[in-house]
């Protein structure tokens, strides 16, 4: 389970990695990729039984395996 800390880390680094691919216009890099898969996963051990989270960070992680597998 993440702690806040880690939590927090994650979520500011998917923050600054989304910035730099929107100026980029790069959206499928493998850092963004990662970071998405990340946070989606962080998400699903936070959702906390609530079942519109967990479904998101599901769906998210496999669109990212979607395209790492492409």
């Amino acid at each position: 389970m993440a702690t806040s800390n880690q939590v927090s880390s994650i979520t500011n680094l998917a923050k600054q990695l989304a910035e730099k691919e929107m100026i980029s216009g790069d959206a499928s890099s493998e850092q963004m990729l990662e970071a998405l898969n990340a946070v989606a996963k962080m998400l699903e051990t936070k959702a906390g039984g609530n079942q519109e989270i967990t479904s998101l960070a599901k769906q998210v992680q496999e669109l990212v395996a979607g395209k790492v597998a492409k």
